[in-house]
């Protein structure tokens, strides 16, 4: 079994959803799904005051919300919609690829390029960019929003992982957002040997598992993600990736008042109690 190697007050929003449907939270999906099973958010969409996508004639579902301090991006903000595909986070800022067409999401919005060569040409014409240097992605909207990504593909190949995770969000005032990621040694076909007679290999080769541990930004704000299990174990892959990648609760942290290490896997002795958004322990389906 191996352990993993580390690399003024809040509000609580609750926004009533269709019935409670189930969800799937920030976390992983499971290893038979595959990467990039949850599509990114429409590039185009024009939504009504019903919730209602009026150009491919969906609602768009919201899930129960949690934030710390003002408005986003000054504070934080957790929260999930349904545009149909599949259910999608603010908190997956990631670069999706399919074929020569590469989509950026940021906060919930999406923006596309086609790649022809080494140049990647906005799909909208709107005034956006996206350029690749080395391992990093620079984004900037068309609002001079600017976003950075690390391409995943360095040393180990990303098991269940887009092209590139973020690691900046930096708005035209200032403000910065950082995602701060924990990535792990894995074997996702499961090791097999009998050590020390026969040493452990992996047979399908090893990966590099990835999660989200916080989000910061440098207003003192905090999202710490806490997941039903801080353990990989290589013999018993298929369960314990699920627990590693399923998220417990997330809490929403000032930390001018209680500090928390953002790459902690929990952190303990806060001086008051902050707003927590909590999902079924072992499935980060539904909202407790």
């Amino acid at each position: 079994m191996r352990q993993e190697r580390a690399g003024r007050g809040g509000r609580l929003r609750a926004r009533a959803a269709l019935a409670l449907a189930a969800w799937a939270a920030f976390a992983a999906p499971s290893l038979a799904q595959g990467p990039g099973a949850v599509p990114p958010p429409p590039v185009r969409q024009a939504v009504d005051e019903n919730g209602v996508d009026v150009i491919r004639g969906r609602f768009n579902a919201a899930q129960p919300s949690i934030s710390i301090g003002p408005a986003y991006p000054h504070g934080l903000v957790y929260s999930s919609t349904n545009a149909g595909p599949g259910w999608f986070n603010g908190a997956n800022s990631l670069i999706h690829q399919s074929g020569s067409t590469f989509t950026v999401s940021v906060g919930g919005g999406s923006d596309s390029f086609t790649l022809s060569g080494t140049t990647y040409t906005p799909t909208e014409a709107n005034g956006a960019s996206l350029v690749k240097s080395g391992a990093t992605y620079t984004y900037t909207s068309r609002d001079g929003l600017v976003a950075t990504f690390t391409w995943n593909s360095a040393g180990l190949p990303f098991w269940d992982a887009t092209v590139a995770r973020a690691t900046f969000i930096t708005f035209p005032d200032g403000t910065r957002i950082h995602f701060h990621h924990k990535i792990v040694p894995f074997c996702p076909g499961g090791e097999e040997g009998d050590p020390p007679e026969v040493p452990l290999t992996c047979p399908g080769g090893y990966r590099y598992a990835l999660r989200l541990q916080s989000i910061t930004n440098n207003h003192g704000y905090q999202l710490k993600f806490s997941y039903v299990s801080n353990v990989l174990d290589d013999r018993d892959p298929s369960t314990s990736y699920s627990t590693w990648s399923s998220v417990g609760n997330i809490r929403a942290i000032n930390n001018a008042v209680d500090h928390c290490a953002p790459a902690a896997d929990s952190c303990a002795g806060f001086t008051q109690s902050w707003p927590t958004l909590s999902f079924i322990p072992g499935s980060s389906d539904l909202i407790v």
